[in-house]
């Protein structure tokens, strides 16, 4: 009889079509901000780096993120939205740029490590919203925008990937 309760409970807290496209469109917005601020330092990430291979991949990584600012810009545009300034930031995005600024004095491994660590952990918060999108944009017309998600969260997933497998140099 309790779980009876709890599924009917759960069908009851279901969201509706536009509150699914309202949720989808605040994470994507989130998204859009994130990596506009990651695209943004990335130059001053470069900057700070110690080791060639670590300035290599943010620069792959630049281009990775570039797509999927493109790809995210898309599908707002398939949403019929329209782009008038910054969009909010609503996860915070972490802010590696003013940390580096004030613990951070010299190019060397360990501010390699620190980059790629924050970078890892900021790829993770937009792998899972990636992932909240992919499965909110099954619902969500026109069918290409799940499409460009689907792609976003793979490349996400390889890009944390690649900073992961550049981490474990350090260690």
């Amino acid at each position: 009889m309790e779980n009876l309760d709890k599924k009917l409970s759960l069908r009851q807290t279901r969201l509706t079509a536009s509150q699914t496209k309202s949720l989808f469109i605040t994470i994507l917005s989130d998204i859009h901000s994130s990596k506009l601020a990651l695209i943004e330092s990335l130059p001053f990430f470069s900057s700070m780096a110690f080791a060639k291979d670590v300035k290599l991949l943010m620069l792959e990584s630049a281009t990775i993120i570039n797509g999927q600012i493109i790809r995210v810009c898309l599908a707002k545009t398939l949403l019929g939205l329209s782009f008038s300034g910054k969009p909010p930031m609503l996860n915070g995005c972490l802010n590696l740029k003013e940390f580096l600024k004030e613990h951070v004095n010299a190019k060397c491994p360990e501010t390699d490590a620190i980059i790629l660590a924050h970078l890892i952990i900021a790829e993770g918060i937009e792998i899972d919203s990636f992932k909240i999108l992919t499965g909110l944009s099954k619902s969500i017309k026109p069918k290409d925008i799940s499409r460009l998600i689907a792609l976003c969260y793979k490349e996400a997933k390889h890009s944390k990937n690649s900073l992961q497998a550049m981490l474990e140099f350090y260690s």
